[in-house]
């Protein structure tokens, strides 16, 4: 004899014609309503067989390490992007913590291969290393892990040849103002870009005379 339990059925606001699904008030996922028996819409709450909740939970699993591979597919994303995702597609947060540790184990995705690739993007985008880790921050990346990409990309000389070349661009911009006013100019955009007094001071002062 099948065991029953009491199902809830509720449209979801995320995916047209689909149906988040409860059991006893554990959520299960969202299902296509064309794989939820036509009977179960007759009542508010009815019984489900233990049957179609075992499908429903291999089926919402698998659904879930399908959608996440494609969305990795597509370009590099954090283990936060991941997550976010698939709460989009109301998926529980006992499936999407193991199909992204299974994506992780199989290095579909990876924070510290993000965190090294947006950090070499900052270098030859001429950002600073505390931008770069304030928007990795933003994507929910540990700290460590950024803190080690920017110290394998963000060497003395490497931050130097940066802010030495902004510095160049800039003076050509302010390049009809008085040299007291140049530097504060710069000096102020070097700031606002995430760069510290330290790291272009003394250029600074090499490329403008008579501050």
């Amino acid at each position: 004899m099948n065991q029953t339990m009491t199902l809830k059925l509720i449209p979801s606001r995320n995916k047209k014609n689909y149906y988040k699904v409860y059991i006893e008030d554990e959520f299960l996922g969202s299902l296509p309503q064309k794989l939820i028996p036509p009977d179960y819409f007759l009542q508010t709450e009815t019984e489900a067989s233990s049957e179609f909740i075992n499908f429903t939970r291999e089926w919402v699993y698998n659904n879930a390490q399908s959608t996440l591979l494609d969305y990795l597919a597509k370009m590099e994303r954090t283990v936060n992007d991941c997550k976010n995702y698939l709460k989009k597609w109301d998926v529980p947060e006992s499936i999407i913590a193991s199909a992204v540790e299974q994506a992780k184990q199989k290095k579909w995705v990876s924070d510290e291969r993000y965190a090294e690739l947006y950090i070499e993007e900052a270098v030859l985008t001429e950002r600073s290393p505390l931008d770069a880790k304030h928007k990795l921050l933003q994507k929910k990346v540990p700290s460590e892990i950024i803190d080690k990409a920017i110290n394998k990309a963000f060497d003395k000389e490497t931050k130097e040849s940066i802010v030495e070349n902004l510095i160049e661009k800039l003076l050509s911009r302010y390049a009809d103002l008085k040299p007291n006013v140049q530097f504060e100019k710069i000096a102020t955009a070097l700031y606002r870009k995430g760069f510290e007094y330290s790291d272009y001071e003394r250029l600074l002062y090499s490329k403008i005379k008579n501050v």
